[in-house]
C-alpha cells in the first residue's frame, strides 16, 4: 500500500493558524478535490464501488465545515484516541472510519479488497479500496513523511504575500522538512501521476491577489 501525501503550505513549512488553512485558494481547493477523488486506472470494471481512503487527524476534520464533511466518495478516515468523539464520526456511515493511529488506520485498510478483487459488499468491506491520501495535520503529516510506505508528496507551494509589502504572518502549524530521499519531479510526471492536466508554473486566482501558488511533487527515491 502506497501512502501519498497532500499539502499545501509556505516556503518556510506554514500549513495552518490557529486551527484553520492560512488562506483560501479555490484553484488548490479544486486541486485537492479532483486528486483526491480520482480513482487509479485499474478500477474501469470493479467488483465494488471504488474510493480513496483521506487519512486525517481529529484537528483537521474538525478543521473541515460540518456542512462540508466527510468529504464525499472518498472514505475518510479519522485518526483520534479519545473516547468521546462528536456525533458526526460515531453516527455509522460507512465512508467515515476512526482509528486510534495511524499503524491502525494503516490495518483497517489493508483489510480492504482491490479494485480488481472479486469480492461481495460487507458492511466492513463496503468498497474496495484505490489510493490512499494524507491530508493532515502536522503531526500526521510528520509521522507519514516518516513512513516506508510513504512514496509521494502532492505540494502546493504557497506564497501568500506574494507582494512582500506586509509582514508576514504567523503560523502555528508546520509540514516539514522533507526527508533527503524525496526528490521535485517534473511537471510532466505530476500530470502523470495524476492522470489529468494540471496547471503548470505560478498560479494566481484572482488578478490583484497577493497569493500565488503553484503544484509540485516530490517522490521517494531511497538510497
Amino acid at each position: 500500500m502506497e501512502l501519498r501525501i497532500v499539502v499545501a503550505a509556505t516556503r518556510e513549512g506554514g500549513i495552518g493558524r490557529a486551527g484553520q488553512l492560512p488562506w483560501r485558494i479555490p484553484g488548490d481547493m479544486r486541486y485537492f478535490r479532483d486528486l483526491t477523488m480520482r480513482p487509479p486506472p485499474a478500477s474501469d470494471g470493479a467488483h465494488l464501488p471504488v474510493r480513496n481512503a483521506v487519512i486525517m487527524g481529529r484537528k483537521t476534520w474538525e478543521s473541515i465545515p460540518p456542512r462540508f464533511r466527510p468529504l464525499p466518495d472518498r472514505l475518510n478516515v479519522v485518526l483520534s484516541r479519545s473516547t468521546t468523539l462528536p456525533s458526526d464520526i460515531t453516527a455509522g456511515n460507512p465512508l467515515v472510519r476512526v482509528a486510534p493511529s495511524l499503524t491502525a488506520a494503516l490495518d483497517y485498510l489493508a483489510t480492504l479488497p482491490t479494485p480488481a478483487a472479486p469480492t461481495a459488499s460487507s458492511p466492513d468491506r463496503p468498497l474496495a479500496l484505490g489510493h490512499v491520501y494524507v491530508i493532515g495535520g502536522g503531526q500526521v503529516y510528520a509521522e507519514t513523511l516518516l513512513h516506508p510506505a510513504c512514496r509521494k508528496v502532492f505540494l502546493t507551494w504557497v506564497d501568500e504575500l506574494a507582494d512582500k509589502t506586509a509582514e508576514q504572518p504567523p503560523y502555528d502549524t508546520f509540514f516539514g522538512p522533507m526527508p533527503d530521499h524525496f526528490e521535485i519531479q517534473s511537471h510532466r510526471r505530476l500530470e502523470e501521476v495524476v492522470g489529468a492536466s494540471v496547471p503548470q508554473g505560478v498560479q494566481r486566482d484572482e488578478k490583484g491577489s497577493p497569493v500565488e501558488y503553484k503544484f509540485l511533487l516530490f517522490e521517494s527515491n531511497p538510497a
